[in-house]
């Protein structure tokens, strides 16, 4: 996860910086199929108003009582205030 600090060349940016800028930020992911043993690739941009400000997503990895990890999907697009 990027982190947004004094190193970061988002550090500072508004909305309005970016909107002023005509900016937009694009993320792409890769990953492999394990099934059919091939490469897939995602895209996407993200213009200022489909960015959610001073938010986070929340975590969706947690301990089970026993110890083991738990991924909780239903959670994999809920966000909470920074």
């Amino acid at each position: 996860m990027h982190v947004i600090d004094q190193d970061s060349p988002l550090y500072g940016l508004t909305q309005e910086d970016m909107e002023a800028q005509d900016m937009e930020i694009v993320v792409t992911l890769n990953g492999l199929d394990e099934i059919l043993a091939d490469r897939i690739y995602a895209r996407h941009a993200y213009w200022a108003d489909e960015i959610a400000w001073n938010r986070r997503f929340v975590d969706v990895i947690s301990l089970t009582p026993a110890g083991n990890r738990l991924v909780d999907l239903t959670r994999f697009h809920d966000t909470c205030d920074v």
